[in-house]
């Protein structure tokens, strides 16, 4: 009976000796496979740098009869991005610019150039995707905002007309100083240089709302610029 018990007791402990080794691996390949899950944590990422654009602007306008007529001019465009990078493919990005805006309008007898200087900030949600080492492609879209610091409109005879100025019979000015509105950008970057095309569209009537009906001007522009990004993506 001795004999039976000492060869039962070596049967247990063969038992346990062949459990834990079953189990040890499951253990250590458990540890393993929560490993990665902790290196998948995306961290944001701030940069941002200055920016110059060129622009061309004008109207799209209605009520100003078959003479009306807006032909978009040159100005240009200095200020500043910060980009809040959330994943290797998706940041938002907001700019802060200076605009000087020039544009020639006509309708009737009535024939000059608008000229106007104004502050924009805008919010965009930005995609972008790799392109060769160290490229990549991006596009934008999203609101903007400008508020009108002055704005004037001559004449070809030399009157000078600010339209930001309250009219003493009405108490209101010819056009609105804020401008509101989407804009759409594409651009490339390489070596932190960025080149980039805009296109923004006012969704926001300039005329004053008691101008007779079906009379309208929302401001549009198109520009090119260059950028330069400090931090990392």
């Amino acid at each position: 009976m001795l004999v039976d018990f000492s060869r039962a007791l070596a049967s247990c402990a063969t038992c346990r000796s062949i459990h834990s080794e079953a189990i040890r691996p499951v253990q250590v390949r458990t540890t393993v496979e929560r490993q990665p899950g902790t290196q998948r944590k995306q961290k944001l990422h701030v940069s941002g740098g200055p920016v110059v654009e060129a622009n061309t602007s004008g109207f799209i306008h209605s009520g100003f009869g078959p003479q009306g007529r807006s032909v978009m001019r040159v100005g240009a465009s200095a200020g500043g991005f910060v980009n809040l990078g959330i994943t290797k493919w998706f940041a938002v990005q907001c700019d802060a610019l200076l605009h000087y805006k020039t544009s020639e309008f006509r309708w009737t007898d009535h024939r000059g150039v608008c000229r106007f200087w104004g502050e924009e900030i805008s919010l965009l949600a930005m995609f972008r995707c790799e392109v060769g080492s160290d490229g990549f492609l991006y596009a934008g879209i999203g609101p903007y905002s400008i508020f009108g610091l002055s704005g004037t409109f001559r004449e070809g005879g030399g009157q000078v007309l600010d339209v930001y100025a309250k009219d003493e019979r009405t108490g209101l000015p010819p056009l609105y100083d804020a401008e509101h509105g989407f804009g759409l950008r594409i651009g490339y970057e390489v070596a932190r240089v960025q080149v980039n095309v805009s296109y923004k569209v006012a969704v926001s009537n300039l005329l004053d709302e008691n101008t007779a009906p079906g009379v309208s001007m929302y401001p549009h522009t198109a520009s090119i610029g260059l950028a330069y990004r400090f931090g990392a993506l």
